[in-house]
């Protein structure tokens, strides 16, 4: 499922949380490291306490979370393509 919007964010979490899961348990090898990493940057940054606006300033603090996952997403868009196209086929 693909949102248009900070609102793909979201669905970009729970796709990348998935998808490190699958590579962890060795069910899908398809990813190469440098996205992997990017996933790992992504994820840690959202649950950094530390950001570049905190996130005690509400509608910004989560802002700049979301605009940092949307271009680590556009790091690794074609990946993440991969991988949701994957999931369609290997999931019930």
């Amino acid at each position: 499922m693909k949102a248009i919007g900070f609102l793909g964010v979201f669905f970009d979490i729970k796709d990348m949380i998935n998808l490190l899961s699958d590579v962890v348990n060795n069910r899908y090898n398809e990813t190469p490291y440098r996205s992997i990493i990017a996933i790992l940057f992504g994820l840690g940054y959202l649950i950094c306490p530390i950001d570049l606006i905190p996130d005690f300033f509400l509608i910004l603090g989560y802002l700049d979370d979301a605009v940092v996952l949307r271009f680590v997403v556009k790091q690794f868009q074609s990946d993440l393509f991969l991988y949701r196209e994957w999931q369609k086929v290997n999931r019930i």
